[in-house]
């Protein structure tokens, strides 16, 4: 009889023995970072595919409804005459306060030209870009010169002068047509804004926490942003010092984008800081 029960008490102990070896196993933290670390892969990949999905939408809602309707570009830029020839002179650029030559940029250079545009439709955006050569065909300097909505019969004249430190022997002039910055701008801002909710929608147990740690160390989070912020900037020095080294001082489409979009629009300067 006795035997019995310290049979069964044992058994007894065993299973409790076990209950709670089992419980313990569960709320291992190796087990728990396990878990957390398939929760945010699993949360990576729909984020991926949601940012993938919002990309081919848009530019499959763009194809089809926006940019048909500028398809006449390529076309319309044939039309656009240069009605007065883009040249150059080159003069002695003198020193106001001495009225010697200046010593770093001894040359005065004056680019003058027109453009007419003598197509059947306007451009939203119509931009010249002058380039500059010395004599062993190495590029000086360029400038980009810009006119919103470029009408029919509308001309674009140019006339600027500054100065160089080598003396140009070629000029070059290249023409483009393009949306308004300001649409530009929007296309590439809507996408990111759409993408951004879904992120926020999808893992906002992360932004919680991130916007919990924020407020538990604000001082250290802001240290980190401002240190990111002089990291690109320092990249941006070091890349723009890296162009000068190697020779190369052309302007992009995003650069001329950000040049037209600098103006006394509040609104272009709020997307273009936005985007």
């Amino acid at each position: 009889m006795y035997n019995n029960d310290d049979l069964f008490d044992k058994e007894a102990k065993q299973e409790l023995i076990f209950e709670k070896s089992n419980y313990t196993e569960v709320n291992n933290p190796s087990n728990e970072e396990f878990f957390d670390r398939h929760k945010d892969n699993k949360i990576n990949a729909i984020l991926l595919a949601i940012y993938v999905a919002i990309q081919f939408i848009l530019v499959g809602v763009f194809q089809i409804a926006v940019y048909p309707e500028y398809e006449y570009f390529e076309e319309g830029l044939n039309s656009i005459d240069e009605t007065v020839e883009v040249q150059f002179i080159v003069s002695d650029n003198i020193d106001s306060e001495t009225q010697e030559i200046d010593e770093i940029y001894p040359y005065l250079v004056q680019v003058d030209g027109e453009f007419t545009n003598n197509y059947t439709k306007e451009f939203p955006l119509f931009n010249v870009r002058i380039e500059l050569y010395d004599s062993e065909g190495n590029l000086i300097g360029s400038g980009v010169y810009t006119q919103e909505d470029f009408l029919v019969g509308d001309k674009l004249l140019i006339d600027d002068e500054f100065v160089s430190p080598i003396e140009p022997t070629e000029i070059k002039a290249e023409l483009f047509v393009d949306i308004k910055p300001l649409f530009s701008t929007l296309i590439t801002l809507i996408p990111t804004f759409l993408t951004a909710l879904a992120f926020i929608f999808v893992d906002k147990d992360t932004f919680k926490r991130s916007w919990y740690d924020f407020k538990t160390q604000p001082g250290r989070r802001i240290g980190n942003i401002l240190l990111g912020y002089l990291m690109v900037i320092g990249g941006l020095v070091i890349a723009s010092y890296l162009l000068q080294i190697l020779g190369v001082t052309g302007t992009s489409q995003n650069e001329m984008t950000i040049q037209t979009m600098f103006n006394d629009n509040a609104l272009n300067l709020f997307l273009l800081f936005l985007a």
